[in-house]
């Protein structure tokens, strides 16, 4: 049995990986199978097969750990006379350039090939690998002529099919209107540029509407309303009404308006600005708590000053001169008013008594005095003659 163990990439196929690691692209073109054979040491320096027979199809090239394998297809096809195949060349091509032989297989032993008379079915696969990176590309050229297993064949259709499914590059040159698109513009929903033509009248818009029917009607609205549209100011407004300039709510006659808008005017009349006024009538409060800044009603003020008088009081509620009600002590009452505590003091001036005394306890005025003098001395010039 044939272990075609004498396999190399000969010298010229050597420098095409070289330039495959350059960034050259390698193409597999096809295979040859021939008899004899040459001294093993010889096998780099080969440029052809030592006796070609035939061509073979390539019908594949995979990844292999370390390596590429290639898938040759050998048959009968063509073979006038059998012959015992010892060599298998592959050929190949870097980019635009000359096709080569690229590698070649050997062994003594070799494998029977029969005629395609005397076997024209005959087929077989022969299998080489290349060490080479697996990063790198092989291109293959394929005979279309080859033969392949069924497995293999169901293996392509189903990669075929899901590549031409998952394809987006609609390959069959379908065209938007073999699809009912032919009106639809190629660019996104929100850089369409609807074309549409402005209203006669004025209407509302309607849910369902063409684009081009709501632009229209919404165009004439703007045309209508002209600057104001976009200015929102009254003075934009045209055919406006003359209002006039009203200094008063009087200058509308209250019998021109409604009946709550006249009985609302009855009752301002009426009113207490808050800005402050004068009361026609008494005020009365809704609650006798007192705030701060706020008002009591006279019962409270009855009560409390009840409370407060039946005992001494500590202070005294006076008012001012502007209406003001603040509290001061007794002591600053009389301060405030130039007063003389019961207690005693001394008087800042002359005092004036209502009249002559009537009891012990009273005061006495200059004149009483005056008075009871001369009577004194009356008596006395009376009884001595002379006042010592």
């Amino acid at each position: 049995m044939a272990a075609w163990s004498d396999a190399v990439v000969v010298t010229e196929g050597l420098a095409m990986l070289q330039q495959v690691l350059a960034g050259g692209k390698l193409y597999l073109d096809y295979a040859a199978g021939g008899s004899g054979t040459v001294d093993v040491a010889a096998l780099m320096a080969q440029t052809s097969l030592k006796n070609q027979k035939q061509t073979f199809t390539l019908m594949g090239v995979h990844n292999v750990p370390n390596g590429k394998k290639i898938n040759i297809q050998i048959n009968s096809s063509g073979l006038s006379t059998g012959y015992a195949m010892q060599q298998v060349g592959i050929w190949a091509h870097i980019d635009d350039g000359e096709s080569r032989l690229f590698a070649i297989l050997q062994d003594p032993t070799g494998v029977s090939i029969p005629s395609q008379a005397e076997m024209p079915d005959f087929s077989m696969n022969f299998y080489a690998v290349v060490a080479f990176s697996n990063e790198a590309e092989f291109y293959l050229t394929v005979d279309p002529s080859g033969l392949v297993t069924v497995s293999d064949m169901n293996a392509a259709i189903t990669a075929a099919v899901s590549l031409h499914a998952d394809s987006r590059d609609n390959p069959h040159g379908v065209s938007k209107e073999q699809v009912g698109l032919g009106n639809v513009p190629n660019v996104a929903t929100n850089d369409q540029m609807p074309m549409f033509t402005q209203a006669t009248s004025r209407a509302n818009l309607a849910s369902g509407e063409k684009l081009s029917v709501l632009f229209g009607k919404l165009m004439k609205w703007y045309a209508d309303l002209k600057a104001v549209a976009f200015s929102g100011s009254y003075t934009d407004l045209l055919n406006k009404p003359a209002l006039g300039t009203l200094s008063a709510k009087d200058a509308v006659a209250k019998s021109d308006l409604a009946s709550d808008v006249q009985a609302s005017l009855e009752k301002a009349d009426e009113a207490l600005p808050k800005s402050g006024g004068t009361m026609t009538g008494n005020l009365t409060v809704g609650s006798a708590l007192v705030q701060t800044s706020g008002y009591v009603t006279g019962t409270w003020l009855r009560a409390t000053a009840a409370n407060a008088l039946s005992s001494k009081p500590t202070r005294i509620c006076v008012q001012n001169s502007n209406g003001y009600i603040f509290s001061r002590t007794p002591a600053q009452i009389l301060s405030d008013i130039g007063a003389l505590p019961l207690a005693g003091g001394t008087m800042t001036g002359m005092l004036t008594l209502a009249g002559a005394p009537t009891a012990n306890l009273h005061p006495v005025t200059k004149k009483y005095f005056d008075d009871a003098l001369g009577n004194v001395n009356s008596v006395l010039d009376a009884i001595n003659g002379v006042v010592i």
